[in-house]
């Protein structure tokens, strides 16, 4: 009787040990559950970040852009007053500062198309979605700001195209009025007297460099 009842102790002990460890030891937990794939989280934590980095560099591109343009324009501006009052020398002048802003405006163009490019990389689109498709993808913080760009450069590239054509215009008609005078002080029967058929040209010359292309 005795031996029977320290069997039966030993089996609750036994128990309750087996018990005990079954509860300290819980059983593995799958990856699945602790969050993820660690390298698909950092893929995704870069591409935010580039994203982010793109967009940046865009807005900065796009605000250097707006500079080139506003540059442009005052040295429009600048070169209508010369037209105006008649200062041959300052319009001269001019169209060689018109023509070197022009490269500039060009250039900044690139670096804003590179962006615009880099950032439809960026969010999985193809390299030609335009700044329209692209808002809509971005986040929404960026959004206002691009879009206030971008319409702030679309407004002054029409202004400066209306005063590049103005300014072409006046010039034309100053180099038709000179050649006019010029003919009237040199008749076709007397064509040695006076230097007019060659100056008319390198006029013309000088009136087709104004039109500066912007588009």
């Amino acid at each position: 009787m005795a031996r029977r009842m320290l069997l039966e102790v030993k089996m609750i002990d036994t128990k309750r040990v087996y018990e005990t460890k079954c509860q300290a030891a819980p059983p593995p937990v799958a990856s699945k559950d602790l969050g993820g794939d660690p390298a698909k989280e950092s893929s995704a934590g870069s591409r935010r970040l580039s994203m982010k980095d793109s967009i940046k560099k865009l807005i900065e591109a796009l605000r250097d852009e707006l500079k080139s343009y506003g540059e442009m324009l005052a040295l429009l501006d600048r070169q209508q007053e010369y037209l105006m009052t008649r200062a041959a020398n300052e319009v001269s002048q001019s169209i060689s500062q018109v023509q070197a802003q022009g490269v500039a405006i060009q250039e900044a163009r690139k670096r804003r198309e590179d962006c615009r490019r880099a950032v439809a990389e960026a969010v999985g689109e193809p390299e030609s979605t335009s700044f329209k498709e692209l808002f809509g993808l971005l986040p929404a913080d960026y959004q206002p700001l691009l879009k206030a760009l971008v319409d702030e450069n679309n407004e002054l590239l029409l202004r400066v195209r209306r005063r590049a054509r103005q300014n072409y215009v006046m010039l034309k008609r100053s180099v038709e009025l000179m050649q006019q005078l010029l003919s009237s002080l040199c008749p076709p029967a007397q064509p040695s007297l006076c230097d007019g058929p060659e100056m008319a040209p390198a006029l013309s010359l000088e009136a087709r460099e104004l039109q500066v292309e912007v588009n």
